[in-house]
């Protein structure tokens, strides 16, 4: 997945700087406003500060967050980085919070197998379940995956296709796939079932993932690690899983 679809072109000097997403700085205490351009992991971002101070007034600063959106969005930013615990989420309007859902679903297989590993269960000696309203990318992936390290798989897809992809994984990998009515180690859901489910990959799940070998500001870490695996610079087997709910 590209994640170049928005662009801010800033011009320092003589060099054009390509931008393709904001960060909104949020700090206690008073300080200047004013945009920068800034390099995050490798990536060049518009960062735009928002200070707090005791006893400020809430509409001001509701004010200021909608100047900051103006500002982004004139630079063509229609995505940025927030960090945790940002209080000010949900009177966004204009841009759209970067969400490490994506990162989380794409490595639901490393996930299920670190929830077995926690919950003392070998994996050779599992049965997981996959579940969702529908298929997706990311759960057919997942599978896929898990075939080579559990026992037994369950796919809970309703439907034909959930039937004829737990069809096709036993056919394709060999791993028996049993029925909705039998019993499993462990559920990771990709969206709203109706079940309960041992992890939900939707909304704030609360995971937090690392990569050996990198060093991220931890307020922001789980936002940048998301637009680093949509732009492949994430691998796999360098991920570990430090927190799960």
């Amino acid at each position: 997945m590209q994640l170049y679809h928005t662009k801010a072109m800033i011009c320092i000097g003589l060099f054009e700087v390509v931008c393709v997403v904001g960060w909104i700085q949020y700090r206690k205490g008073r300080g200047r406003n004013g945009s920068q351009t800034e390099v995050l992991a490798g990536m060049t971002v518009l960062a735009l500060p928002l200070y707090e101070s005791d006893g400020a007034d809430r509409k001001k600063l509701e004010r200021r967050i909608r100047k900051m959106e103006h500002t982004f969005r004139r630079e063509e930013v229609s995505r940025v980085i927030l960090p945790d615990g940002f209080p000010f989420r949900d009177r966004l309007a204009l841009v759209r919070p970067v969400n490490p859902i994506l990162l989380y679903r794409g490595v639901a297989d490393l996930l299920t197998l670190e929830l077995l590993r926690r919950k003392g269960i070998p994996p050779g000696g599992a049965r997981a379940a996959l579940a969702g309203p529908r298929l997706c990318p990311e759960l057919c992936g997942a599978a896929e995956r898990l075939c080579a390290d559990v026992r037994e798989l369950r796919i809970d897809v309703p439907g034909e296709e959930g039937e004829n992809f737990a069809r096709y994984l036993q056919y394709e990998f060999g791993v028996p796939v049993v029925p909705r009515r039998l019993a499993v180690d462990a559920v990771i859901a990709f969206g709203e079932t109706g079940e309960a489910a041992d992890l939900c990959l939707w909304g704030e799940p609360g995971i937090r993932l690392s990569v050996e070998g990198m060093k991220l500001p931890e307020k922001i870490e789980q936002p940048v690690l998301e637009l680093l695996w949509e732009q492949g610079r994430v691998k796999r087997e360098k991920i570990q899983v430090i927190n799960l709910p």
